[in-house]
């Protein structure tokens, strides 16, 4: 059975959650005997891993009009192919008539047009938009339990036709990586939900000894305010802020096992992959205490109320004085193993054939 493999978000040279998972779990699809797999991205993007003959390119976009021909044009690219499984992450979804050829599974990794952390830039709109592609969608796929719950209430969707299958990491539990220079290190792109003011201001408050501190992500609009807070917080209490932008993903782990502290303060996340990735690099892991961080850490992270910014800064303090004492890696390779992306596809594969 072909599955066509869709992702018209995906970029090949971008280090993100979503493009990690179209990558990970597209190269094990790849090998498995389920499917003959067929991966459709816009032009220049095919991935690294799939074979020019196990791939169809069609034009991307920059624009909501783009955007619309590229939709008109995914939904007749797969009405002239052959009948199969389509797993697609891109709204608009493919037309009804479209639809009705292949069986149809939607991947969804958050439901922020719900909130105020609105990212279709239509308003009410988008999230209208949103809920009814969801709906009428056949199946709906969503990185976590929290995501799925979201998508049984606020869309209206029917929980057998929602199959959660999380984010993962590669590889098992790493160690042994002494002499870490890192004090805090924070990925993320910089926007509203991340909040970074917070935990910077939290971070000004905590004086015992200087930091060095590294942030991680592209700016999606607040990273000029974050660095001249950092740079106002490095000028009175002497902490020291490094941002770096794309790294690949070697610097990526590189940067990880040279970490002590991974810490992230957002406010909303799908699912919050950093945190598993973390885990596996032996960092010890302290996050805001929001329903979809208990999920994903298993329940054992040191946690804090991300809107507290005394309660961050005593919960990174005393993270900091008692680094060594925290750290439980019999924890963190539960993590590890728990998000593997082996277990992961295997489980993906299974529910796709239920279906």
């Amino acid at each position: 059975m072909n599955l066509y493999y869709c992702s018209l978000y995906y970029k090949n040279n971008h280090v993100t959650g979503a493009n990690k998972r179209f990558d990970e779990i597209g190269i094990r699809l790849l090998k498995s005997s389920s499917f003959n797999l067929v991966c459709i991205v816009t032009s220049g993007n095919r991935p690294t891993w799939c074979p020019k003959e196990n791939c169809i390119e069609i034009s991307g976009f920059k624009s909501k009009l783009q955007r619309l021909r590229s939709w008109i044009n995914l939904s007749l690219l797969l009405w002239r192919l052959p009948k199969g499984v389509l797993y697609n992450d891109f709204q608009p979804k493919p037309t009804l008539f479209v639809l009705k050829r292949h069986k149809h599974f939607q991947l969804i990794h958050d439901l922020r047009n719900f909130d105020k952390f609105k990212r279709g830039g239509l308003g009410l709109f988008s999230a209208f938009f949103q809920k009814t592609q969801l709906k009428y969608s056949e199946n709906v796929v969503s990185v976590s339990n929290y995501t799925s719950e979201l998508v049984e209430s606020l869309c209206s969707k029917s929980r057998e036709n929602i199959i959660t299958s999380y984010n993962g990491v590669s590889g098992s539990y790493e160690d042994g990586f002494n002499n870490r220079e890192i004090d805090l290190l924070y990925i993320a792109t910089y926007e509203e939900r991340k909040n970074h003011m917070r935990l910077l201001e939290a971070i000004s408050r905590v004086t015992f000894r200087k930091l060095k501190i590294v942030f991680v992500g592209s700016d999606l609009g607040l990273m000029s305010q974050v660095i001249d807070k950092a740079n106002s917080v490095s000028a009175s209490v002497g902490h020291s802020f490094e941002f770096l932008d794309q790294i690949s993903e070697e610097q990526l782990s590189d940067t990880y096992k040279n970490s002590k502290i991974f810490c992230s303060p957002s406010l909303y996340e799908g699912f919050g992959m950093p945190l598993i990735e973390a885990y596996k690099y032996g960092c010890l892991v302290v996050c805001s205490d929001i329903k979809v961080f208990r999920e994903v850490t298993l329940n054992e992270a040191i946690y804090f109320e991300p809107t507290d910014v005394d309660d961050i800064k005593s919960t990174l303090e005393s993270s900091f004085l008692n680094h060594d004492s925290l750290l439980n890696s019999e924890h963190a390779k539960k993590v590890t193993n728990y998000f593997s992306w082996d277990a992961i596809t295997k489980r993906l594969i299974k529910d796709i054939n239920s279906k």
